[in-house]
């Protein structure tokens, strides 16, 4: 079958009457004689040294390729991203997102614990009407998947009202912190 394979291909090489020359936007090449060819980049998947396996993709170079979900796993850990180092800290593509390879690429899995992390929630008081100086009146130490939303939630206390805050993502090591700002009432 081999063989039968090669004989077809140097048919085509030898046989086939095609005239062209190097495209200048593209690596696409025909020269008199042969067919055209079109060099493709390869993205391929690594677990980081998880279980699993991946197709890699090929495609043109300066294409859109949508990145494939995640089919690798790790025990007690979820999928962050995909990073274009080993040894990242940070995602820098996820699932579904669109990326535009102009050569070879490994995209490299990131991963993080999966669990509840703790969070603290400081509650802190205005000293003086129109002042910028705040106490902490009381804090809560609350528990969150990281990676997820805080759903801290301000409190009632008599002549202040809670200031506008934000949830913050939970960090997989403890050290997430919301403050929830209350101004004397007038």
């Amino acid at each position: 079958m081999k063989n039968f394979l090669k004989l077809f291909v140097l048919s085509l090489i030898f046989f086939l009457p095609l005239v062209g020359c190097k495209d200048s936007d593209d690596e696409s090449y025909t020269t008199e004689g042969t067919p055209t060819v079109t060099k493709l980049v390869t993205v391929s998947f690594d677990s980081n040294g998880e279980s699993g396996t991946m197709e890699s993709q090929m495609i043109s170079p300066g294409s859109s390729l949508a990145l494939p979900e995640c089919t690798f796993s790790r025990e007690n850990y979820r999928f962050l991203g995909w990073s274009t180092s080993k040894s990242a800290s940070t995602a820098l593509y996820k699932d579904g997102e669109t990326i535009k390879p102009s050569k070879d690429m490994t995209l490299y899995a990131l991963w993080g614990p999966r669990g509840n992390f703790k969070y603290r929630v400081n509650h802190l008081l205005q000293v003086s009407y129109g002042g910028t100086l705040y106490e902490e009146r009381e804090y809560e130490i609350l528990a969150g998947e990281a990676g997820t939303k805080t759903a801290a939630k301000a409190k009632s206390y008599k002549n202040y009202t809670a200031q506008t805050f934000e949830q913050q993502t939970i960090l997989d090591d403890d050290s997430t912190v919301v403050n929830i700002y209350y101004n004397l009432n007038s």
